[in-house]
């Protein structure tokens, strides 16, 4: 058998040794990884005016007036609609077609692993957030843009989080547009 390069080993992808070189099998991963996100952001003919998502194009829109809510936000009423709103705590949707829009959600310290915003809740089915930014006042590496299922995402600026999105359960969407 011939003597193998430093650069083969065992690959995390296949479960395999030897199989492919290592660089690959981290290749793949990344190539596998950047694929979800472009087909999530894949924007049609129509809106490929808006170009590389950015603060122009994500967040909260410019000249929006924002009231401030010091706290953490559970959100328990179904059909709940927030707008324009600075949000220095965590947000907990736990209730059914729960609107945010044209926001800040900033967090708090974080204790454990959590979301800036977090659907979680079975209860929380149709929940969208769109046109807001996603930042942690106190970024650490608990802190997680959107954690959960069941959402739609349009138009968030996400930065100093561990990851932007979190999805662990069914129906969840990233999207440039409505």
């Amino acid at each position: 058998m011939p003597k193998r390069s430093a650069n083969w080993g065992y690959d995390s992808m296949t479960r395999t040794h030897g199989r492919y070189p290592r660089r690959v099998g981290a290749a793949l991963a990344a190539v596998t990884s950047a694929a979800s996100v472009l087909v999530a952001l894949a924007a049609t003919p129509a809106q490929a005016t808006l170009g590389k998502p950015g603060p122009t194009t994500t967040g909260v829109p410019a000249g929006t007036q924002l009231t401030v809510h010091n706290g953490d936000l559970t959100i328990t009423k179904a059909g709940s609609v927030y707008s324009a709103l600075d949000i220095h705590g965590f947000v907990w949707v736990k209730a059914a077609d729960v609107t945010i829009k044209d926001s800040i959600i900033r967090g708090g310290v974080a204790s454990s692993d959590v979301g800036l915003v977090n659907d979680i809740s079975s209860a929380a089915t149709n929940f969208v957030i769109s046109d807001s930014e996603l930042v942690p006042q106190h970024p650490s590496v608990r802190i997680d843009g959107i954690k959960g299922w069941n959402y739609t995402a349009s138009r968030l600026n996400i930065h100093g989080t561990v990851d932007g999105a979190k999805v662990f359960g069914n129906n969840a969407r990233m999207s440039r547009r409505s």
